[in-house]
Order: C-alpha cells, then sequence, then structure tokens
C-alpha cells in the first residue's frame, strides 16, 4: 500500500510542464510522461502477485517474509525512481533490490506449501 502511495504521489507530483490530459495514458509528444506512466504500471502489473505470495509466505515465515516485502517494495521505489530520471537504465538500480526479493517471496511460499503437504518441516 505504501509503495502504490508513493507511484500515485510521484505520479500526481509530475512537473508541469508535462500537460497531457487525462484518459490518454500515453502522449508521444512527452516521454518523461510515458516514462513514470510506465514505471507506474510495471508495479502494478506485479504487485498483486507478491501480496498474495506474500500473505501465503508469512504465515509460516512472517519475520523472512516481512524483511523479503520491505526490500521488495524498496526496490520497487527506487526503480520507478530511476525509470522516471532522463535515463531510464538508472532503473536497473532497484531491480538490483526488488528481484531478489520477489524471487525470495516465491521461496518462502513454495516452502510453506511444501510443508503444508507434509514434504518439509
Amino acid at each position: 500500500m505504501t509503495y502504490y502511495g508513493l507511484t500515485k504521489v510521484f505520479t500526481l507530483l509530475k512537473p508541469p510542464s508535462i500537460d497531457v490530459q487525462y484518459p490518454h495514458m500515453y502522449d508521444n509528444d512527452k516521454p518523461e510522461f510515458n516514462a513514470i506512466q510506465r514505471g507506474h504500471q510495471n508495479m502494478l502489473e506485479s504487485h498483486y502477485a507478491q501480496l498474495w505470495l506474500m500473505s501465503l509466505a508469512g504465515l509460516k515465515y512472517p519475520i523472512a517474509t516481512a524483511v523479503a516485502g520491505f526490500v521488495w517494495s524498496l526496490g520497487r521505489i527506487v526503480y520507478a525512481k530511476g525509470y522516471t530520471a532522463s535515463d531510464p537504465k538508472r532503473r536497473l538500480y532497484g531491480t538490483i533490490l526488488f528481484a531478489p526479493a520477489g524471487f525470495a517471496t516465491i521461496g518462502l511460499a513454495g516452502a510453506f506449501a511444501l510443508a503444508l503437504l507434509g514434504y518439509i518441516d
């Protein structure tokens, strides 16, 4: 929820020089707005899957899941800020944070599923 709120603020606080009227999602004449919009949409593509995985994994591994969720959220914020920068390649700094945290959450949810099935303790 915090990440969603921050990206919404970043989108709403776009520079006044970007004059794209809603409901247009993209404007070929405004590449800075397009970068902000793509960064926000990119987060929405994986946000709900991450929340579901964290909900499941947190039932058995609450501390590890909370740490992974915090690192994932921090990485997504860094990713969004890097994507909206003048050089979109700066988004890779956020990827270094959120990708391993996302894989850790997948592993924790998988371990929880295996524990439910009785394969591991």
